[in-house]
């Protein structure tokens, strides 16, 4: 994950898929990173639990795939709530 991130920040014009990837991995968010900080110290979850961050997850890169293919312009994902 972490040499994706490095990739999509090297290239030119970027920075917004960039930014996702960093947010995606970040162990101190709630998306990937965070899940797999907290799972080391945890050790099991709910099943509601994975459910939820499988889906938030899943958009998340999502949200990178259309962004690296321009089926999704930066200001759409900057803008979004």
């Amino acid at each position: 994950m972490e040499k994706a991130y490095e990739f999509a920040k090297g290239r030119p014009e970027n920075e917004i898929s960039a930014r996702q990837w960093r947010i995606l991995i970040d162990p101190d968010r709630d998306l990937l990173g965070g899940v797999l900080a907290d799972w080391k110290e945890q050790s099991a979850f709910s099943a509601t639990f994975v459910e939820e961050k499988k889906t938030q997850i899943a958009r998340a890169f999502d949200t990178i795939i259309e962004l690296e293919s321009g089926k999704k312009k930066p200001d759409e994902v900057r803008n979004s709530p």
